[in-house]
């Protein structure tokens, strides 16, 4: 398991537990009805089928299955960690 992260277990099994958020939130809808609004006539006004949003989600918890250490696939580098491997590196003053 990578340090700094929580584990949530559940039976025999491990997950870690990571924060992902989104630049686009995820709206739940339900189904709904227009209402008649201010000078409407109520005699005559037939409600519409719509939907309305009730709930907005911006952050989600990913949980990634951990396997033992034995099963584990090898760490893939990361696009900056590879980007860094070419650098010079900074002498000393």
């Amino acid at each position: 398991t990578t340090p700094g992260y929580a584990i949530l277990r559940s039976g025999n099994k491990k997950y870690q537990m990571r924060q992902k958020n989104t630049s686009n939130p995820i709206m739940v809808l339900q189904p709904s009805t227009t209402s008649p609004a201010e000078g409407d006539d109520l005699e005559t006004f037939i409600p519409a089928l719509s939907v309305s949003a009730i709930s907005k989600i911006e952050d989600t918890i990913e949980l990634i299955l951990q396997e033992e250490q034995a099963n584990a696939p090898p760490k893939v580098n990361k696009w900056h960690e590879k980007f860094a491997k070419d650098r010079p590196a900074k002498k000393e003053a």
